[in-house]
């Protein structure tokens, strides 16, 4: 038995020899396996309107969508909207069915009109920021992306005075401070404040500027187009001409010390020449490059034929330099230009035709015309660089690689 047992072992030993198999190759096997074993994700397809989209390069992104008319879905994706993470915000947000019955639609307003209603959406690389107003009440709504791969939120609420009757939001994000511009889309006369909070801390709202009070200087007299801070102390006021406008014609203000004081940030001398006789609307200026110091911008030159004129600035806004101005047949809601985030001299802008796209690769001394495949309907672009962009249209997500002649539309994959 025990020259049976012998011969056995010495059988396995020699097994063991040439097929390499011994103890630690097994080991081996096993934690390999082991590394391959994973949780498996399911996607799943939803039919989900989306609203707003906002990639920040061609793979990662947010986007905002509504399964019913009062229910909130926040979007997040890394692989260029294929496949989505998705999170549900508490219904005490105001409905979705009455913001886009007025801003998420995206009809066309005519000359001097505003939504009623708004929201404002700004997007970071793991974080997003959905304010909107009601009841005088302003809700500021913070998503992050979390370790769990998971959406988490935090609500933080302001109240607003009543007898203004403040509607429209926009917000504005720097490193550690976030602005919040409230105003009323009156023709009359548009009351405006302007509200900070730290981002560590946004609980806790101060408001820095007003038309209320006279030591808190804001124009009355322009409608709001956006807000936009390059850093705590510096940040800009892109407004809609009403006519009312004296000081300059171009209406765009700049702060230099936290929102406190406002002045003039385009001299008349720096303006094209054509903007001293009609009246002028300024887009909401971008800013990137290092230190966020290279800005772009655009007006609106509104005459028997409307004009647009491109501006840069290489110094925080300081100083602006204008292009000479192109008639193009322009959309007429006034939106910021979505821009090459590359090469800030490449820059979209979408016609009064719905399928009408222009682009320039050379900050607006020259414009091309480009025909879609769709109609756009003056919803909001959002072009990571010269050939990639995505729009959303009545809820449907579309998404162009040729720098806005083919557009396809996505299908949404999610994982609740």
């Amino acid at each position: 038995m025990k020259k049976k047992f012998i011969f056995f072992a010495s059988l396995l030993t020699l097994a063991t020899f040439l097929t390499g198999c011994g103890t630690e190759l097994a080991n081996h096997v096993g934690s390999t396996t082991k590394q391959h074993v994973s949780q498996k994700v399911n996607f799943y397809q939803i039919p989900l309107k989306i609203v707003s989209i906002q990639m920040l390069n061609s793979h990662t992104g947010w986007a905002l969508a509504y399964q019913t008319p009062d229910q909130w879905d926040i979007l997040y994706t890394r692989n260029s909207g294929s496949n989505w993470i998705e999170r549900n915000v508490p219904s005490s947000l105001m409905p979705l069915s009455e913001i886009e019955n007025s801003a998420g639609a995206y009809t066309p307003f005519n000359r001097g009109e505003r939504p009623t209603h708004g929201y404002s959406f700004l997007v970071a690389k793991d974080t997003a920021w959905l304010g909107t107003i009601q009841n005088s009440t302003m809700v500021i709504t913070h998503f992050t992306m979390n370790r769990k791969n998971t959406i988490s939120f935090s609500d933080t609420m302001r109240k607003l005075p009543k007898e203004n009757g403040f509607q429209n939001l926009s917000l504005s994000v720097t490193k550690n401070h976030m602005f919040a511009l409230v105003s009323t889309p009156l023709l009359s006369g548009s009351y405006k404040a302007l509200y900070t909070s730290s981002i560590m801390n946004l609980g806790k709202w101060e408001m820095i500027s007003s038309t209320m009070y006279p030591s808190l200087k804001l124009p009355m007299s322009c409608f709001v187009n956006g807000i936009s801070f390059i850093n705590n102390k510096e940040g800009f006021l892109a407004m809609t001409y009403t006519g009312q406008w004296t000081s300059t014609k171009i209406p765009l203000l700049v702060t230099r010390d936290y929102g406190n004081k406002w002045s003039d940030a385009i001299s008349g001398n720096n303006s094209p020449a054509s903007a001293n006789h009609h009246y002028v609307n300024s887009g909401v200026p971008v800013f990137g490059g290092k230190n966020r110091r290279q800005g772009t911008m655009f007006i609106e030159i509104v005459g028997s034929s409307n004009q647009v004129s491109i501006g840069q600035s290489y110094d925080y806004g300081q100083n602006w330099t204008f292009g000479s101005p192109r008639v193009l047949d322009i959309a007429t809601s006034l939106q910021a230009i979505p821009y090459d985030q590359v090469n800030p001299q490449t820059l979209f802008i979408e016609g009064s035709q719905p399928n009408v796209l222009y682009r320039t690769t050379n900050s607006g001394q020259s414009w091309s015309t480009l025909h879609a495949n769709i109609n756009l309907r003056n919803a909001p672009l959002n072009f990571v660089n010269a050939n990639i962009g995505w729009i959303a249209i009545r809820g449907v997500l579309y998404q162009t690689d040729d720098g806005g002649r083919f557009w396809i539309s996505k299908t949404m994959r999610v994982k609740p």
